[in-house]
């Protein structure tokens, strides 16, 4: 099923912020048989993660936001299951504990130009979805950044993005109405490949702050990956 980056962001805030309805239940004990016997899916109660930062932004320039068709990937993406993608690309596993506080093995799996995050725990016998990035060569947005596009042409553009570091430093001037990189929603492994993260917002201008975040992943000041990430505040 093709997909457009706006709705593949919408599956990701359901996986991102604790509501696991994007989640598998398998009837086995192995990885291996996580490719041969999936059954049905299965809702679990949400997992209330509080999560909160500290940036004292007021009076620096509110964060740039990118709307519409400008934050939409220009080539269609095929949501495709744990099962399917561990069978089509070359997967790296590692060990490793996500936002929501799930725990189990880390994996990255690349298909063509796009990487997809799961998260599989063998012992409890789930698996699940936790976002994707796209890598390759031609990949972009409708706003014309691309893999390969420089920070300077990306803030020729889009002067007010954050630029920061992966524990959540700023490399820019600070920016209002940001909280800043989500340090524990993807791979250790996968987000050392990057130098730092650029940033901006792609809730509606009218929104009261934002929570959801595209994230240009730069190595040696060029884009060499996308993706998009949420802040979900439980009270």
């Amino acid at each position: 099923m093709k997909i457009t980056a706006y709705l593949c962001l919408l599956v990701m805030i359901l996986a991102v912020s604790g509501c696991n309805k994007g989640t598998r239940n398998y009837d086995i004990a192995t990885t291996e048989q996580l490719v041969e016997e999936p059954i049905e899916t299965t809702v679990l109660p949400a997992e209330e993660t509080e999560v909160t930062t500290e940036f004292a932004t007021d009076g620096y320039p509110k964060l740039e936001r990118m709307l519409g068709d400008d934050s939409s990937f220009i080539l269609g993406i095929s949501m495709i299951s744990f099962t399917d993608a561990i069978k089509l690309g070359e997967a790296v596993k590692e060990k490793g504990e996500n936002a929501s506080q799930m725990s189990g093995d880390w994996y990255t799996i690349r298909v063509g130009g796009v990487e997809y995050f799961y998260i599989v725990n063998t012992k409890e016998r789930l698996e699940s979805f936790r976002g994707l990035a796209v890598t390759g060569e031609g990949s972009g947005l409708g706003n014309g950044i691309m893999i390969g596009t420089s920070e300077e042409e990306i803030c020729e553009k889009y002067p007010n993005v954050a630029i920061m570091n992966f524990d959540n430093t700023y490399i820019s001037e600070p920016r209002e109405d940001n909280k800043g990189w989500r340090v524990d929603e993807y791979p250790e492994s996968w987000l050392s490949r990057f130098d730092y993260v650029i940033t901006a917002g792609l809730d509606p201008v009218e929104s009261r702050a934002n929570t959801a975040y595209i994230a240009l992943m730069m190595k040696d000041k060029a884009v060499a990956a996308i993706t998009y990430y949420t802040w979900v505040d439980w009270e």
